[in-house]
């Protein structure tokens, strides 16, 4: 079994405003991702932070049908090709979510278990941080070995921040690791509110475009409450019972509104984003989130009338 690890550049949380250079080269990082996947096709696509395997069903058909209207001819190759509002979804979404919601792919794959991920939060919520590295690698072995036994491939593509070294864990287990790096060189804001953990300069790589040299910190990104960006979400059935005792629990609400936009659950996350802003207008996440969301929704609202909007 081989697995390709995709080294990639991602958008910034909680509303970080990024420098027109970052954004622009984590574009470019996303287009390199996609070429990959769709120059692989067939193979199982894990990324970072999924805790249970998302499905095109019909839950989707809305965020498809706006991601079509954005791409109408797929995700383009070259980047000056790229209009102002698609390079906004790729940032936003990247490109494993794009290609998922374009039906290029048919599924995204979970790199760690329900269990694990609500172990890992607790963790985070204890302020403990040494041991989440390597947690979340082990499980991101375990989740390939599931995805390719489920699909019947050899191959599968990981899609990991740069930091991680999967290298110990793989010849532990027999499985051939290519690493390729699809960051492009950027700066980010400075003094950035959050640690950065920067991957071994020894690690061999090799680069996914023209970005050789080039390199991006992979952090473990967390707010001042503790709420980690880059660990799994917690369930949606905890968010659920936590906001039905305590409505006014705001980072439970972003939390459930995340996972609700990556889900392609458009309609609902908006609900909690917009609960937020009525509640806190100076709350950068939810104000970002709402006018991320108006884009996409505005259009999908330009493509014929769509199927009701699914409810949670």
């Amino acid at each position: 079994m081989k697995i390709y690890h995709l080294k990639q550049q991602h958008n910034l949380p909680f509303g970080i405003q990024a420098t027109p250079e970052y954004k622009n080269n984590t574009v470019r990082s996303q287009m390199l991702l996609a070429d990959f996947i769709k120059s692989h096709p067939g193979l199982p696509v894990l990324t970072e932070g999924l805790y249970e395997d998302q499905k095109f069903d019909e839950s989707c058909s809305m965020m498809s049908s706006a991601m079509k209207t954005v791409f109408p001819e797929g995700i383009p190759d070259k980047f000056e090709d790229l209009t102002e509002l698609q390079k906004d979804v790729l940032y936003d979404y990247g490109a494993a979510r794009v290609l998922f919601f374009l039906q290029t792919i048919p599924a995204i794959y979970k790199s760690i278990h329900k269990d694990e991920c609500e172990k890992i939060d607790r963790e985070i919520e204890a302020g403990h941080y040494s041991l989440i590295f390597h947690a979340r690698e082990t499980e991101a072995i375990s989740c390939v070995i599931e995805a390719a036994r489920g699909t019947g491939q050899e191959g599968v593509i990981l899609i990991f921040g740069g930091a991680h070294d999967f290298g110990e864990k793989c010849k532990a287990g027999g499985i051939e690791l290519d690493e390729v790096d699809c960051r492009v060189l950027a700066t980010a804001p400075a003094s950035p509110p959050f640690p950065t953990t920067d991957p071994d300069p020894a690690t061999t790589t090799h680069s996914a475009g023209d970005t050789t040299g080039s390199h991006i910190s992979d952090p473990v990104m967390h707010s001042a409450a503790g709420t980690s960006l880059s660990a799994p979400h917690s369930t949606i059935d905890r968010l659920n019972a936590r906001l039905s005792e305590y409505p006014g629990d705001i980072e439970a609400r972003l939390e459930r509104a995340r996972i609700l936009e990556a889900r392609g659950l458009m309609a609902e996350a908006l609900q909690d984003y917009k609960y937020v802003n009525e509640q806190y207008p100076a709350n950068p996440v939810a104000r970002d989130a709402l006018q991320r969301l108006d884009k996409v929704e505005t259009a999908a609202d330009s493509t014929t009338t769509t199927s009701p909007r699914p409810g949670v």
